[in-house]
């Protein structure tokens, strides 16, 4: 992967995503990544309630719905 410019990347979601959302996707990847290339690997878990959290090297995209709601719960506990 690394002699081809191949970033390995993994999206967890609530439910299993369509062929157009890991389209695009892999383009929000592939910007932030700065590759050209993206292995897609998909995971599902349903405790994240909605949305997704993607992870390509150490950078880490928590776009989760529970996510949302536990910084919401920080925020109100304050």
């Amino acid at each position: 992967r690394e002699n081809s410019n191949i970033a390995l990347a993994t999206v967890t979601s609530a439910v299993e995503l369509t062929d157009d959302q890991k389209g695009l996707i892999t383009k929000k990847i592939i910007n932030i990544a700065g590759t050209e290339k993206l292995e897609l690997v998909t995971k599902i878990d349903p405790s994240l309630i909605g949305g997704f959290v993607a992870s390509v090297g150490s950078k880490v995209i928590d776009a989760s719905l529970a996510s949302q709601i536990r910084k919401l719960g920080l925020s109100l506990s304050k």
